[in-house]
């Protein structure tokens, strides 16, 4: 929902007017007020995954949809769109050095070492069903 106002009439007498929100109001008479919000919420996108991505102490997992688009409306494919890759399998995004494979999931991009091996944490696997 989306709360606006509108200086066009018969909207302009009223203090606020609640809306669906909707693609529709970008070609409203609360066409401003629409793209002042949808700007505002790429801003606390990109603002929670940065505190995301700075707050981790050991390591850090992004998984984000493989999307066919190549435009910057969602955050990741603004952080699709800051990694350099070389055709070799080498990725950058700025000084951090990385790899990258495909494989018929999508793209994996890896940036610096696992701190623990997940290999040591997995427990023995289940040979048998359970028993009473």
């Amino acid at each position: 929902m989306l709360w606006a106002r509108s200086p066009e009439a018969p909207f302009d007498t009223l203090e606020h007017v609640p809306l669906e929100w909707n693609k529709a109001l970008a070609e409203s008479y609360f066409s401003e007020a629409y793209f002042r919000e949808t700007v505002l919420a790429q801003i606390d996108n990109i603002n929670l995954f940065y505190v995301a991505a700075t707050r981790a102490e050991e390591e850090l997992h992004i998984q984000f949809p493989r999307s066919a688009q190549e435009n910057t409306a969602r955050i990741h494919q603004l952080i699709l769109g800051s990694i350099e890759t070389d055709g070799e399998g080498n990725a950058k995004i700025g000084t951090l050095q990385g790899h990258f494979s495909e494989t018929e999931q999508g793209l994996t991009y890896d940036f610096g070492t696992p701190a623990v091996s997940l290999q040591k944490n997995m427990p023995p696997p289940v040979t048998r069903p359970p028993t009473r």
